[in-house]
Parts: C-alpha cells; sequence; structure tokens
C-alpha cells in the first residue's frame, strides 16, 4: 500500500521532528513589555529606567534594590540646560543629586 521510500521519509520525519518535541527543552523568546504599547495597568515591585548605574549596559546591576524603589538613569549637566521635557516627565540630576519633574515650561525640583 505505501512505498518503501514514502515509509523511509515518514520515520525519518517522526526522527527527526518528534526528538526535539520529547527532549525535554524548549525556547521561548518574547518581548514583553513591547517597547511601545497602551496599558490599562502595570504594577511592578522595582522598577529602573535606563542604564542607571552608568556602566553602558541594561543588566539586572541596574535594578532597583528594594521593593517599591524606582531608579532612574543620572542625567549629566544641570536641569536648566536640558532639553525641554513633556509635562509630567521626570529626571534625575547627578549634578544637583535630585529628582526634578517637567511642569510644561521648566524642570522643577
Amino acid at each position: 500500500m505505501f512505498s518503501p521510500n514514502f515509509f523511509c521519509v515518514c520515520l525519518f520525519a517522526v526522527f527527526f521532528f518528534g526528538t526535539n518535541a520529547f527532549a525535554g527543552k524548549s525556547e521561548l523568546t518574547t518581548y514583553y513589555p513591547t517597547p511601545y504599547g497602551e496599558y490599562g495597568s502595570l504594577q511592578a515591585k522595582r522598577l529602573s529606567v535606563g542604564d542607571a548605574n552608568g556602566d553602558g549596559q541594561l543588566s539586572s546591576a541596574d535594578q532597583a534594590n528594594q521593593d517599591g524603589h524606582l531608579r532612574l538613569k543620572p542625567q549629566d549637566g544641570y536641569p536648566q540646560n536640558w532639553d525641554a521635557g513633556q509635562t509630567g516627565e521626570f529626571a534625575y540630576s547627578s549634578k544637583k543629586n535630585a529628582l526634578y519633574h517637567y511642569n510644561g515650561s521648566a524642570w522643577v525640583e
């Protein structure tokens, strides 16, 4: 009923594809949260924004130390020299050691 070639192809397919399915390993790559998106609710125990420790890369070393902490990448220069932000934006000044927000016209401590 089936030719020997068909049987060999089926046996090869089961062996080649089936062994990966039963190997006990799988890899899944996700991109969450997406680079841009809208969320009705987002909750985190700790939050870091940018290269908070200044080593030139994003890694676990940038993470906030405790639950409820927010860690920001420090901004260079003085706030009065920064580019205009968007209303409600936050930034940390490494020169002033203070947190600033943009009120729509200026960075305010």
